[in-house]
């Protein structure tokens, strides 16, 4: 996965729950983008009180946990937890341009997350090099930046939907990432226009293999589901955001309002206003 070369460096943001200044394992809050050029660089012994995840971008090495001397091999697309309270090793092998995201929290949210089967207490699991993913954990840097201390608990909240989202990942089978994936990228890129070339080079994949593993896996072709999407998102926009048509023609891509109620028609039967009149009078 390759990422611009701007995010190779150190960026963080540090919060603390209010309330619970004299617990770190109970008050913390941090994430953001740890760089560690031409390694090695090893740290032992390392015990943590609360929650660190890390999500690897660039880079390898090793994690050894402490206790059972046990070796997990680490690479991008691995997530490594450092659990609270348990002790470890870590190895970034020479030479190797280390790049992660890390995300610290409560060592009680973590846990209860593990009790209720949302998170796994693997030391090390592997969701794989996902620029879904890495876009998800920007946005989620972004939004703590952009929070004020006083509002932390509510980054408390987004630690936890993240945290299932990766797990998520490491759950799920190996098709059902990928149609997770593809997914996910088509609901970013709706707009009429985009080259399927674009979608497979953001899936990571050639055309010619996206389009017939697409079709396999969905049962249709690509085009036809993101057509799909895009008069689902119409619908939303005519019915829950009430956008003018044009505004919402020109949000989707298509060339004037009359291509976009043309093609809406032959997917829905009705006429965009035919299909917010039905609705509005049930």
């Amino acid at each position: 996965m390759k990422v611009e070369k701007s995010y190779y460096r150190t960026r963080t943001v540090h919060r603390t729950l209010p309330g619970n200044t004299e617990d770190p394992s109970n008050s913390i809050l941090s994430c953001g983008f740890l760089h560690r050029p031409n390694g090695p660089h090893e740290n032992k012994n390392i015990l943590f009180s609360y929650y660190g995840g890390l999500y690897v971008i660039s880079g390898s090495g090793v994690y050894i946990d402490g206790e059972t001397g046990k070796e997990y091999p680490v690479t991008p697309g691995c997530v490594v937890q450092r659990m609270p309270g348990k002790r470890h090793h870590s190895l970034i092998h020479r030479g190797e341009d280390w790049l992660e995201f890390y995300f610290c929290a409560s060592a009680r949210v973590f846990e209860t997350l593990v009790e209720l089967g949302l998170a796994t207490d693997a030391p090390v699991f592997f969701v794989g090099e996902s620029m879904d993913i890495f876009c998800r954990l920007v946005a989620y840097l972004q939004l703590f930046e952009q929070t004020d201390n006083s509002r932390s608990p509510e980054l408390l909240i987004e630690f936890q939907r993240l945290l299932c989202h990766l797990n998520s990942y490491s759950l799920a089978s190996d098709a059902d990432r990928w149609k997770q994936r593809v997914s996910e990228v088509l609901e970013r890129n709706l707009r009429v226009g985009l080259p399927l070339s674009e979608i497979a080079k953001q899936c990571g994949m050639g055309y010619e293999a996206l389009r017939k593993q697409f079709r396999r896996v969905f049962g249709c072709s690509l085009e036809q589901y993101r057509i799909q999407l895009r008069t689902n998102a119409a619908k939303s926009m005519i019915l829950d955001r009430d956008l003018p048509l044009k505004e919402i023609a020109d949000e989707l891509g298509y060339c004037d309002t009359y291509a976009f109620c043309k093609q809406f028609k032959r997917q829905v039967g009705v006429s965009p206003g035919k299909f917010k009149s039905d609705r509005t009078e049930r």
